[in-house]
């Protein structure tokens, strides 16, 4: 199984405050997760790299990540550990208040695929050859769109699309509850299966920037720029 990423600023930005990792086991337990950080003095490619150095400290000390509660407990513990870790930051640095970072990750076994996200960073899969988003945005339109108050074509173009209602951050503690999607075995072979990707994951607010990367069996690295191309990504 092959293993790939690409990142890419998109159409707006000029860089990425993202930072991203793809990790496995002897297990054949595969993790990948981005963060797309916010805040200024480069506050967010902080946040972010904090979150994604302790999934990945936190990842090299387990023998393997289990069944599907064990992968819900984890990432609930590593996700609360990352809040400390950033409060503690913005604490002794205070010139970096407000910082923080959105987070999408999502965990294969051979037995489930689990997403978790914060934020408004998207996890996504393939089924019949057509791109599913199954995250939600924890945003104010995001908010709006679940309660049927506008439609999902409004929400695009809406103001107030990038008001994160949950993130990892020294600001909002009580808002960095991790919400869970998970497939069983039984949906694997049918649910991701198109042109050699078999799990991917895009972030962040489009078409201000990109991250997204592949657990594939054939040439990922193509199929990837090729799907951001066509999706109008890049």
């Amino acid at each position: 199984m092959q293993t790939f990423y690409f990142t890419d600023p998109g159409k707006v930005r000029s860089h990425n405050e993202d930072s991203v990792i793809i990790l496995n086991n002897e297990n054949k337990d595969f993790v990948l997760a981005i963060a797309d950080g916010m805040g200024g003095h480069k506050a967010g490619e902080v946040a972010s790299s904090i979150a994604i150095e302790h999934i990945t400290e936190s990842f090299e000390q387990l023998e393997k990540i289990g069944n599907k509660e064990d992968a819900i407990d984890w990432l609930r513990l590593i996700v609360k550990e990352i809040n400390d870790k950033i409060f503690a930051y913005a604490k002794k640095h205070p010139e970096s208040k407000g910082l923080g970072t959105t987070l999408v990750i999502a965990i294969k076994t051979e037995d489930y695929i689990l997403y978790g996200n914060i934020g408004d960073s998207s996890g996504y899969v393939i089924k019949n050859n057509i791109l599913h988003k199954v995250t939600k945005d924890h945003t104010y339109v995001g908010m709006l769109v679940s309660n049927g108050k506008i439609s999902e074509e409004t929400a695009k173009t809406h103001p107030g699309r990038n008001l994160l209602t949950r993130a990892l951050t020294d600001l909002l503690i009580a808002l960095s509850s991790l919400e869970i999607t998970a497939f069983p075995k039984s949906t694997i072979p049918n649910i991701i299966k198109t042109k050699g990707i078999t799990i991917f994951i895009i972030t962040t607010t489009y078409p201000s920037n990109c991250q997204m990367f592949a657990v594939s069996e054939q040439n990922p690295p193509n199929n990837i720029k090729n799907l951001l191309s066509y999706l109008n990504f890049i």
